[in-house]
């Protein structure tokens, strides 16, 4: 079963014929191997369609809508206003907004509120979550962060690409930490602790 999605931000409609701009089509083309007359699923703000690769010519794919697969979803919006907050807490805060489903943050700024300074790039991912661009499971908000080794891995399993996952932001391609872990499951470690502490033996043969 075709499980490769792609963002397009133009309209689609059955029986359009378009083209794929050059970053798509290299991954379509090299990375999912992908060849003329097979298909892959593409997608915009307002819903699902199944796609054709025509033809590929010097690096660009040209694709032809098949059928719609899929209309947007008429579900209720969440917003969410909030006073900004260091920066830390701000990514906690949209990671777990989120996955609750938040399709919009609205920054409220008062007499007291000691950040005033929003990332906006940060928030344009809402949007992209909003959109289609972004699964509401599997997106790079939620899986953040990634680690070197999982970037460099031959499989690669989430819908975005690599790309997205190791530079969410674009200061980061000049200032990045990579980090040793993925994401620590908060839940599981709040609800089972353990001591990595040395026994108490280690402890009288350092004495001894």
């Amino acid at each position: 079963m075709n499980n490769i999605r792609l963002f397009y931000q133009e309209n689609l409609s059955n029986n359009l014929t378009g083209k794929l701009d050059k970053k798509q089509s290299h991954y379509i083309f090299k990375v999912m191997r992908i060849k003329e007359n097979e298909n892959f699923n593409i997608f915009n703000g307002f819903g699902e369609w199944l796609a054709k690769v025509n033809k590929i010519s010097k690096g660009i794919v040209e694709f032809k809508i098949i059928k719609q697969l899929r209309a947007k979803e008429n579900s209720r919006e969440i917003w969410l206003a909030f006073s900004p907050i260091k920066s830390n807490y701000f990514n906690f805060m949209i990671q777990k907004a989120t996955e609750l489903g938040v399709t919009k943050l609205i920054p409220l700024i008062f007499e007291r509120t000691v950040v005033r300074k929003i990332n906006k790039e940060r928030l344009s991912k809402i949007d992209q979550i909003k959109s289609g661009k972004f699964d509401k499971v599997d997106n790079p908000i939620k899986n953040a962060p990634h680690t070197d080794s999982e970037l460099a891995s031959d499989k690669w399993t989430h819908k975005y690409t690599r790309e997205e996952a190791a530079y969410p932001a674009k200061f980061l391609r000049a200032n990045k930490f990579w980090p040793p872990v993925a994401r620590v499951d908060n839940v599981y470690g709040d609800k089972n602790i353990f001591c990595t502490c040395p026994s108490m033996d280690e402890f009288k043969e350092d004495a001894a």
